[in-house]
């Protein structure tokens, strides 16, 4: 009996260590915290996660490369103030003033008196491409009664505004009109005449600043320094007319009007515009404000 009960005992021990080796066996498998996803809610603190992060110079980083800011011929930086722009206008003015009458300007006098009769004075046009974007005023040289649209587009960037700054100088054609045997003196008689000076604009120049601005170029203003300052710029921006709406108000002034502006040079067979007389109506047709030496004509 006594054997029988100490068996028991044994067999009851055997069991229990059998049943904690298991327990543990259970309790020591391997967890993985990092998979767990934390559960937040208004009585648990919010966790932290620890999150890895990776610092890219700028050079290696593609957003950087992509959304970098370049300033490009074709951006339009911010305007200039209107005083400096202002104070630029009257800088650039005075320089040309100063420069119309000098070697700059190449002027020349040739006589042609037994063909013609008439002798000639005349001077390159100069002038000054003014960005009121930036500024920046250059300095152009044209030729005898002209310059080129080519010569003011080589100074300029497109989407910029500027100001066309540029001189007429005081071209002259001076005549000798001979009468032969007067009956005064017998003699051979002389005197001069002053066929021509011309010291405005042409009508073909109010087509440069339209050409310009198809070119993609914006007009802010013409202003020709010459005896008398004209200033022209239309009432809108970019509201520079073409060649043909330009004649074609002409022809609608002078029908309204009934007067004629313009004669023909049978001589050149060059249509000749009575550019003074002319333009107050003209500018009004087209829209635009006229200013002759700093009073305003029309608007």
């Amino acid at each position: 009996m006594k054997k029988y009960v100490t068996f028991i005992l044994l067999f009851a021990m055997v069991v229990i260590i059998a049943i904690s080796g298991c327990t543990e066996i259970i309790d020591s498998t391997p967890t993985n915290e990092s998979q767990k996803i934390p559960t937040i809610s208004p009585t648990n603190p919010t966790p932290t996660i620890a999150v890895l992060t990776t610092t890219l110079n700028p050079v290696d980083s593609p957003e950087k490369i992509y959304t970098a800011s370049t300033i490009s011929p074709e951006m339009t930086p911010i305007p200039i103030s209107e005083s400096s722009l202002n104070a630029r206008i009257r800088d650039a003015k005075n320089k040309l003033e100063m420069l119309k009458e000098s070697d700059k300007v190449d002027t020349i006098v040739f006589n042609n008196p037994r063909e013609t009769g008439c002798s000639y004075k005349m001077s390159k046009e100069i002038g000054y491409v003014l960005d009121s974007n930036t500024g920046d005023a250059f300095f152009i040289k044209g030729d005898y009664k002209q310059i080129w649209i080519s010569t003011f587009e080589e100074k300029m960037i497109k989407n910029h505004t500027y100001i066309l700054l540029y001189t007429h100088p005081g071209d002259w054609e001076e005549c000798i009109v001979v009468k032969r045997n007067s009956p005064v003196y017998n003699i051979n008689t002389y005197y001069k005449t002053f066929q021509g000076y011309y010291n405005t604009f042409s009508i073909s120049e109010l087509t440069i600043p339209y050409e310009l601005t198809e070119q993609g170029y914006h007009i802010q203003e013409m202003i020709i320094v010459s005896d008398t300052n004209y200033e022209l710029y239309p009432k809108t921006i970019d509201g520079w007319k073409p060649q043909n709406e330009v004649y074609g108000a002409i022809d609608k002034i002078e029908q309204r009007m009934d007067v004629s502006f313009h004669s023909r040079n049978f001589t050149t067979n060059e249509m000749i515009y009575f550019v003074d007389s002319l333009m107050p109506p003209l500018t009004k047709e087209l829209g635009y404000v006229y200013i002759v030496k700093g009073i305003v004509i029309s608007y």
